[in-house]
C-alpha cells in the first residue's frame, strides 16, 4: 500500500477525482481512494509492482536510443518501445495525454510514467497502469 500526502491538501483529492474519471472512461489505471488522518487527507493506492515486476520509467526507454533532432519527444518514446518489442504503447500513451489534459494535469515528466518489465526473465509486459 502506498500512502500520499503532497505538497498541498488539494493533491490527495485530486488524485482521488483523476482515478474515478480514469473508471468512468474504462481507463487502465491505478485506484485511489481518500483516507483522513489529525485532520489531513492522504490518497492511498495498492503497489502496482509486485516482486516478479518492475517499473522502468519512460526516462529511462528514452535513452536507450539516440532521438534524431527531427524527432518528437512523443515519436521517439514510441520508437524506442517499438525497438524494445513494448505492446500497445501508442494507445497508452494517447490515453494518458488525454486524462492529463481532462484533468489539467501539468505534473507529467519522464519519471512518473513508465512500463512494466518481468524481474527475473526482463521480459515486457507493456505500459504501466496511469497513476
Amino acid at each position: 500500500m502506498i500512502v500520499r500526502s503532497g505538497a498541498t491538501q488539494q493533491e490527495p483529492y485530486n488524485e482521488v477525482i483523476a482515478s474515478k474519471i480514469m473508471k468512468r472512461l474504462g481507463i487502465p489505471h491505478v485506484p485511489y481512494t481518500l483516507i483522513e488522518r489529525e485532520d489531513f487527507p492522504y490518497s492511498v493506492c495498492e503497489k502496482f509492482i509486485t516482486p516478479q515486476t518492475e517499473l522502468i520509467t519512460a526516462w529511462y526507454v528514452m535513452h536507450t536510443q539516440q532521438k534524431p533532432n527531427h524527432v518528437s519527444v512523443y515519436q521517439h518514446y514510441v520508437n524506442c518501445c517499438e525497438a524494445l518489442g513494448i505492446p500497445d504503447i501508442a494507445r497508452a500513451l494517447d490515453r494518458m495525454m488525454v486524462v492529463d489534459y481532462l484533468i489539467a494535469n501539468e505534473d507529467r515528466y519522464q519519471n512518473n510514467f513508465g512500463v512494466i518489465r518481468h524481474a527475473q526473465t526482463l521480459e515486457w509486459i507493456g505500459p504501466a497502469d496511469l497513476r
